[in-house]
């Protein structure tokens, strides 16, 4: 048997464990029905769960010693590491790069190395065949490409506005005849080219403060055979006419202005005299009465201009308004006939309306003398080339 305690065997009818000294406790014998297995009492000759006689012996069994729980013990909880603040100004640690493997080419590999080279040999020969082959396909073309390459070779190249006369090319804000229309320009007029900005049959170009597309076949390049070659009559550019114009009249050159007057058509003032606006026309300028002293930046700005009393908001520099026609001189010519009974017949007042639609008007504000003033102009282009029609005289403060 063995102790109910350490569970070391004990001799029999000992008292005590010689091992751990516990008590030896005797542990009665149990009996248990044949037929239901319940237990009974010692010695039962039936069974009071059901009643069955215990005629034969009873199968006695020893129970087993409860063995007492075994100690619960608990694991101790690991705490995570303390952590240690990284200081941020202290570079993580550099690890080098591993070295790559040593590379070894056998000899199968060599052999079609060697292939692989004589590949890209026949490879180059053909492609330079094929590109010599184009080019002499096309060196006989006078395309738009021989164009610009001169103009990419070039620093500031300039070119002439050739379109029938009467009719315009419009200078648009994109590569496309759908796209806004910034300007139009007359024939003669001459553009600057911008390098390389060229888009098919579309030609980037710069005029005064305006930059846009035109069609290409519309601008005829120094050097190029046309019908005529390009004129050198500076006459026929806006912008130049408008400067020239301008600085003759700061120089008082009756001979260069004069020079500008169309010789059927003559020059028309227009000129204030006290509360009326009064026309005169002449066949030529004269500086018998000093003019004020005009300064400028000799840039000349493409906007349209409010009335012309309205200009004084404007800072100080040349406009020019090619979108806007104005009906000044026409109008003060009607108004004159109906109220101060002047003679303007319906010829000359149709020559007025001819003169306004198919010019600009220019306006130049300067400061004199801490006011603010204006000298304006119009600019007429008849058969080609730019005139002096109109100078307007009126003075806004009355």
């Amino acid at each position: 048997m063995n102790c109910s305690n350490c569970k070391n065997q004990i001799t029999e009818g000992a008292k005590f464990c010689k091992i751990c000294g516990a008590a030896v406790v005797d542990v009665p014998k149990q009996m248990f029905c044949r037929n239901c297995g319940n237990q009974m009492n010692e010695g039962a000759q039936f069974c009071k769960h059901c009643g069955t006689r215990q005629e034969k012996k009873i199968e006695v069994k020893e129970a087993k010693p409860i063995a007492p729980a075994p100690p619960v013990t608990v694991p101790p909880i690991a705490l995570p590491p303390p952590v240690t603040k990284i200081k941020e100004d202290v570079p993580p640690p550099v690890i080098p790069p591993l070295p790559p493997p040593p590379i070894t080419e056998s000899s199968s590999e060599k052999k079609g190395g060697a292939l692989k080279y004589v590949l890209i040999g026949v490879a180059l020969l053909c492609a330079v065949g094929a590109g010599l082959f184009f080019l002499a396909g096309k060196s006989d073309e006078k395309s738009a490409e021989t164009v610009t390459k001169k103009v990419a070779e070039t620093d500031e190249v300039k070119a002439r506005v050739k379109v029938p006369e009467g009719d315009v090319l419009n200078l648009r804000a994109e590569p496309s005849a759908d796209s806004e229309i910034l300007f139009q320009f007359h024939n003669g007029t001459i553009v600057k080219v911008l390098n390389g900005e060229r888009k098919g049959q579309w030609t980037k170009v710069e005029y005064g403060t305006y930059t846009g597309y035109v069609n290409d076949k519309y601008l005829l390049y120094s050097g190029e055979s046309s019908s005529g070659s390009p004129s050198n009559d500076d006459a026929t550019d806006l912008e130049t006419v408008i400067l020239k114009t301008i600085k003759a009249y700061q120089n008082q050159d009756e001979k260069t202005l004069n020079q500008l007057i169309h010789k059927d058509f003559g020059i028309v003032f227009i000129s204030s005299m006290g509360m009326s606006v009064d026309i005169s026309r002449s066949d030529k300028i004269s500086f018998d009465v000093p003019v004020p002293k005009i300064t400028t930046d000799n840039k000349v700005r493409f906007e349209s201009l409010p009335d012309i009393c309205d200009l004084w908001s404007k800072p100080a520099g040349i406009y020019c308004d090619t979108k806007k026609t104005t009906n000044i001189l026409s109008r003060t010519a009607k108004l004159n006939n109906e109220i101060w009974d002047a003679n303007w017949s319906s010829k000359d007042i149709s020559k007025f309306e001819e003169i306004e639609k198919n010019g600009h008007s220019v306006s130049v504000v300067y400061t004199l003398d801490g006011g603010r003033y204006s000298f304006n102009f119009h600019l007429t282009l008849i058969d080609g080339k730019w005139y002096l029609t109109f100078i307007d005289r009126t003075d806004c403060s009355v």
